[in-house]
């Protein structure tokens, strides 16, 4: 089976791939295969090849639209606005973000029968998802039972693909 991490924290997907590779396998001889996306544009790519997608709350639309610092390097989350700074600003404002990218990986799993979890540090959007009666945890203590429901929630038809005989590295 496939699993999609939208995450643009290398770090942070590092850790949930692993955790993934520890997670007991939901169906004898089933092996999970990780298909990673930093943003929007690759997770639109890669959607349709998943069998079930956790999804970061904040990540850039795409390559390029995670902006240059002078000197070259890429912003990081420090970078962009805290949830202090979102209290003076318009919710609208906030939600034309540019980095507020998961609505439409999650309308377009929907779309797809995929099933969904968010999982993200902005407790806003943990909430705002659960209104939307989605699957949401937060990070980062929410992890095991983020997986665990993700994991539980991909029908068995997902399960017996002939990708999940690869493993959480994508190896044969």
């Amino acid at each position: 089976m496939k699993i999609l991490i939208v995450e643009d924290d290398p770090q942070v997907a590092e850790v949930l791939a692993e955790l993934f590779r520890i997670q007991p396998p939901i169906q004898s001889g089933a092996r999970v295969r990780i298909l990673e996306a930093t943003n929007l544009d690759d997770a639109v790519v890669l959607l349709d090849q998943a069998d079930a997608v956790l999804c970061d709350g904040t990540f850039p639309t795409g390559r390029e639209s995670v902006p240059l610092r002078p000197g070259g390097s890429r912003q990081s989350a420090d970078d962009f606005p805290t949830p202090e700074s979102r209290i003076a600003t318009p919710r609208a404002d906030w939600n034309s973000h540019p980095r507020l990218n998961w609505p439409q990986v999650a309308g377009l799993a929907e779309q797809r029968g995929i099933p969904f979890v968010l999982f993200s540090g902005d407790e806003d959007e943990v909430i705002r998802a659960k209104l939307r009666g989605l699957a949401a945890f937060s990070k980062p203590f929410g992890a095991p039972a983020a997986i665990a429901h993700l994991l539980s929630a991909i029908p068995d038809s997902r399960l017996a693909t002939p990708e999940s005989s690869s493993d959480a590295t994508g190896e044969p």
